[in-house]
């Protein structure tokens, strides 16, 4: 009998960039196994579109065989429904990549109809008490999401290694552009895509730098985000060589942007976790969070080395450097411009 192996992850976008090379491995680690996926509704389509391969002149397998939805809006009684559906299915692993309340009630009530190995990614509060308290960092530095979602599964899959020999993509093939086919232009493959917003100012790199950037790139750029990244409006006047599509997009066609630009360019952010997952050429600006470093060769950091950072786990809570943001401010947009043209040549290489 094979494998039935669940992952539950829900959110955020990033989150679940970092936690699909996880079921990638699990699915290279055994490809008779039905793996399954339990995440949020609004990001169903992304996880469904989620495909690996042994490298990019393969053809992408899709690694998940099931993608069940948990609507946010649908409160006890959707959580529910969903344990009654996985009851059904009678896994024998389930990893628990979330660790919440919600995840925690579920695995429980599994529990009650069939017996599984569990896998439970720890949030490792001791750790961060220390950190974001006493200054006493006791996690690897840096820090990268993509092995701490490997790490408990090391049991599992034997070969720590295993996540270097796939390739991650995203089939996009369902993905139309009528309502922005005209906006954007033919020579995509020549611009830079910036991702300015952030779930959390702490993380948001200053306007005035990104609008310098944008000034002394000497590539037309595209701007990417969510509508309610207020610092995208008006970022720029519009023109030939700027085009802002930040609220337009759903996550999937931003995927299929960020898959044929020349570089992206964005701080600690879900797009750019993607961007990362795609060995795209990226540029992550990392400032006062602790866990959001990029893990491919093909993206670089820039950060200011500063003694109060981190200070926050994901942008929430307050600046406490007598210069506000300056682990923010003090990332040089001429820097950036230079190292977006690394990146990209040694991509090109």
């Amino acid at each position: 009998m094979p494998e039935k192996i669940l992952v539950i992850r829900f959110s955020s976008f990033g989150d679940i960039m970092q936690c699909l090379p996880a079921v990638g491995a699990l699915r290279m680690r055994n490809e008779h196994a039905h793996v399954h996926f339990a995440t949020r509704t609004d990001f169903v389509e992304v996880v469904q579109a989620y495909r690996i391969s042994q490298d990019q002149t393969s053809a992408p397998q899709a690694p998940i065989n099931c993608v069940w939805a948990l609507d946010r809006k649908s409160g006890v009684r959707g959580l529910f429904r969903l344990i009654l559906n996985l009851r059904r299915e009678r896994y024998t692993h389930i990893y628990d990549a979330h660790s919440n309340l919600r995840s925690f009630l579920i695995t429980s009530a599994l529990r009650l109809s069939c017996k599984f190995n569990l896998a439970r990614r720890p949030k490792r509060r001791i750790k961060r008490l220390l950190l974001f308290l006493f200054r006493i960092n006791l996690f690897s530095k840096p820090f990268r999401g993509v092995d701490s979602y490997l790490e408990p599964l090391h049991e599992w899959l034997g070969d720590p290694g295993i996540t270097g020999k796939f390739h991650s993509s995203f089939d996009c093939s369902t993905v139309t552009f009528a309502t922005v086919r005209q906006r954007l232009p033919n020579d995509i493959n020549q611009w830079v895509a910036i991702v300015p917003g952030a779930a959390w100012p702490l993380k948001e790199w200053p306007k005035v730098h990104w609008q310098t950037l944008i000034q002394s790139l000497g590539s037309p750029v595209l701007v990417l985000g969510g509508k309610d990244d207020e610092i995208c409006k008006n970022l720029v006047a519009p023109s030939d060589a700027i085009r802002n599509l930040a609220g337009e997009l759903t996550w999937l066609q931003c995927l299929s942007i960020i898959k044929i630009v020349k570089a992206i360019v964005a701080g600690d952010t879900g797009l750019m976790h993607a961007a990362d997952l795609l060995a795209r050429p990226t540029v992550a600006l990392i400032g006062p969070t602790a866990f959001g470093f990029p893990k491919q060769p093909t993206s670089r950091v820039l950060e200011v080395p500063l003694k109060c950072r981190p200070c926050t786990k994901d942008g929430r809570g307050r600046c406490r450097n007598k210069v506000y943001k300056a682990c923010m401010t003090g990332i040089d947009p001429h820097r950036v411009a230079k190292t977006i043209h690394e990146v990209n040549d040694h991509a090109v290489i």
